[in-house]
């Protein structure tokens, strides 16, 4: 009996020194330590808290801060600063430690250990604790930190006038936030644009906006972003313009002239003599002024300009000075057109300051006889829906404008063409009946392979029309019908012999086996049912004497 328990003692023994002496492996970083940056995203020299909980200090604790550009995974065995980490900048954690927990305030760096910190990006913040058995840093905890401010934004084009389409791109925000613009210190956003821009998964955005009203000069637009609060200021320079409505008329016609992009107090002159100074608001004017009554026909320059800088801030439109009831101009049937038909529509240019129109047809080019239309027109299209004209017949048209006062205009130019000839006179073309196929088809008897022998089938089916085209060179003086009448064919079908194999499933029905297992009698001398107490003992011991070696070995190893 005490042999036997020796044996038991020594084999416990040996299991503990195996478990003891086998290699350690290194254990996961503690899931436990709490890690939060406060705030998470930020600029270079921003200032942010980070706060450490749950801590396990151990004997003479040291723990770090590292700020990264590189993301590690922590699960599953112990990562080592040294090993992991190439860039990166860290801080000593000497806040104080209470309760296992700590908060300390640091400033975002501009630099690493081996290179400058020179784009937006994702960083990642880590918490490490000094092992110093082997003298390194184990990582425990990681949190990721944006970084911004390297955002830069462009302008299509850099200067223009208000009204001009501005197209702003920027890149360097924060993936989905929403983009706020500022002109000259307005919010434009919502008023410009159809709901707030937003940065792309990449950071970038590209938006479109009209030039606000402004006065001259270089103003300041400034990009934020709504969530990482970047802000991007750059210059757009806004030009004078002036607009003229309308831009041609007579002498003594009275024009609207419509500035933006102005200082302050503007002067207005046509060919060079000053007609009148207008007061500038907000950069903007509107002035009615009226051309000078003895200004000959011809192009003439209007200019409005600074009264202070005229030689800066000035802008100039080109108005025509014409005779305003001018002769419409002749659109269709242009002149010379061949193959008209004998109902034509005749259309021509509006006249701003027509109230109506002349309009007449004949076969005179000078219209002294044979005067077909004679009639006056508020709209610019007539359609002939009287008598046809006459086929293959040369005719002439001619248009002018009345104004108000019953004074005409010039008649346009004179216009001519010529009639379709009568045979190519589009009609009701003669329709011929689609002739219809009938098709019998005979269906021989059907056998099949179990004996059954089906009747003869007589089936008819109905071809659709089948549309059949003669060319024919005919010659003919006169309209001439042609009717050409296709023969109804019969086309016999013969269906060959159908064969019918029919398949037969057979269930088998199932099948019992049953199968007599002997029992197997105890080796002779055997306790049957008794247990083995000596192995039990053994298992049992072995358990904690295992148990003990790994708490032992857990506080060795801990820190």
């Amino acid at each position: 009996m005490l042999f036997k328990a020796y044996k038991v003692f020594t084999a416990l023994l040996a299991l503990v020194f195996l478990i003891t002496s086998a290699p350690v492996p290194a254990l996961a970083a503690d899931s436990n330590v709490g890690l939060t940056v406060d705030p998470s995203s930020g600029q270079i020299g921003d200032a942010v808290t980070i706060y450490g909980s749950d801590l396990y200090l151990g004997q003479n604790p040291m723990f770090r801060i590292y700020f990264t550009d590189k993301q590690v995974d922590l699960s599953g065995v112990v990562k080592y600063v040294e090993d992991e980490l190439t860039s990166y900048c860290f801080f000593q954690v000497y806040a104080d430690i209470v309760d296992n927990c700590f908060a300390q305030t640091i400033i975002i760096p501009s630099y690493f250990n081996n290179k400058a910190v020179d784009e937006d990006g994702t960083y990642y913040f880590y918490l490490a604790k000094h092992n110093g058995t082997i003298n390194k840093y184990v990582l425990l905890k990681g949190e990721p930190f944006e970084l911004t401010g390297f955002s830069d934004v462009l302008f299509t084009p850099t200067e223009g006038h208000v009204g001009q389409e501005l197209e702003i791109t920027g890149e360097g925000f924060s993936p989905g936030e929403s983009i706020q613009i500022l002109f000259d210190g307005e919010d434009i956003t919502e008023e410009y644009l159809d709901g707030e821009p937003k940065a792309a998964s990449s950071g970038t955005f590209n938006v479109v906006v009209p030039v606000p009203a402004a006065s001259y000069g270089e103003k300041e637009v400034k990009i934020v972003g709504a969530s990482s609060r970047i802000e991007v200021v750059k210059t757009f320079t806004v030009l004078p313009k002036i607009t003229l409505s309308p831009t041609f008329g007579g002498p003594s016609t009275r024009i609207i002239v419509h500035g933006t992009g102005f200082s302050q107090n503007t002067d207005i002159s046509f060919n060079n003599a000053l007609i009148v100074r207008v007061q500038v608001t907000s950069g903007s004017f509107m002035e009615e002024i009226e051309i000078p009554a003895d200004t000959e026909y011809g192009s003439y320059v209007i200019k409005a300009e600074d009264a202070i800088q005229p030689d800066i801030i000035s802008a100039t439109a080109n108005y025509e000075v014409i005779d305003p009831l001018i002769a419409p101009n002749p659109l269709e049937p242009s002149k010379g057109r061949q193959d008209v038909p004998v109902n034509p529509t005749f259309a021509w240019s509006p006249v701003v300051v027509a109230e109506s129109y002349d309009f007449q047809l004949s076969t005179d080019p000078g219209f002294e006889s044979d005067i077909i239309v004679d009639i006056n027109l508020t709209e610019t299209t007539y359609t002939h829906n009287g008598s046809e004209l006459i086929y293959d017949t040369y005719y002439y048209w001619r248009v002018r404008a009345v104004a108000e006062d019953e004074a005409c205009s010039p008649w346009c130019q004179l216009q001519n063409f010529h009639t379709v000839p009568e045979s190519s006179n589009p009609g009701d073309p003669t329709e011929t009946p689609d002739p219809t196929v009938t098709v019998t088809v005979t269906v021989p008897p059907i056998t099949t392979t179990v004996g059954v022998t089906s009747p003869p089938l007589t089936v008819t089916r109905t071809q659709p029309p089948v549309t059949v085209t003669e060319t024919n060179e005919v010659t003919y003086t006169t309209t001439a019908v042609i009717t050409t009448t296709a023969v109804s064919p019969t086309v016999t079908l013969t269906q060959p012999p159908i064969t019918i194999t029919n398949t037969e499933i057979v269930e088998q029905p199932p099948v019992t086996v049953t199968q007599t297992i002997e029992p197997v009698n105890p080796p002779s001398g055997a306790h049957q049912g008794a247990p083995n107490w000596a192995m039990i003992g053994m298992i049992l011991g072995g358990a904690v004497m295992a148990s003990a070696g790994i708490v032992i070995l857990i506080d060795k190893i801990r820190y």
